[in-house]
């Protein structure tokens, strides 16, 4: 026969038992601060590279005629966070006869694909799904459902600026 010590499970003492639990609730919450912290940091931290501001200096005003687009390039930063890069850009650049400007954005509002100039027929074309504007960026045939999204900018002290995030034509005046 057994000894009845040897088989009687040993019973955990309540201050063992405090102390677990203890240990558990602190691991528990220094897991749950780890996690929230990342969290609280994008809830509070800088606004997203998207929605900043970012004014390029183009230079001098070209020697463009009136309502004939000109291709430019610029470069711009963009990311988000911590990323950072910078790339280049491309816009449409038009002097209007009242001597302002627009610059358009260089994709299509349909499906984002790359347009271009057509002198002959005076208008912008989207090749990949037959999308035209005319040179004010209003859509006259295709899919596309809105106008050609403009750039903002300004002159300032004798050279053209653009901002670097596009903006949809309606909010968006020539300068």
């Amino acid at each position: 026969m057994a000894n009845d010590t040897t088989m009687k499970q040993i019973e955990p003492t309540p201050s063992r038992r405090r102390f677990l639990a203890r240990l558990a609730c602190t691991l528990h919450a220094a897991l749950a601060a780890g996690l929230s912290v990342p969290f609280l940091g994008y809830l509070i931290g800088r606004k997203p590279a998207s929605a900043e501001e970012q004014w390029i200096r183009l230079g001098p005003p070209p020697d463009l005629p009136a309502g004939r687009p000109a291709k430019i390039e610029f470069e711009a930063e963009e990311g988000e966070g911590w990323w950072r890069r910078r790339r280049v850009r491309v816009a449409w650049l038009v002097r209007r006869e009242d001597h302002r400007w627009t610059a358009f954005a260089s994709r299509c509002t349909h499906l984002g694909c790359p347009y271009f100039w057509n002198r002959e027929k005076a208008s912008f074309l989207c090749p990949c799904h037959g999308g035209i504007f005319d040179l004010e960026g209003r859509v006259l045939a295709g899919p596309p459902l809105r106008p050609l999204d403009r750039h903002r900018i300004r002159k300032d002290q004798g050279a053209l600026w653009i901002e670097a995030r596009p903006l949809p034509s309606a909010e968006v005046e020539p300068v």
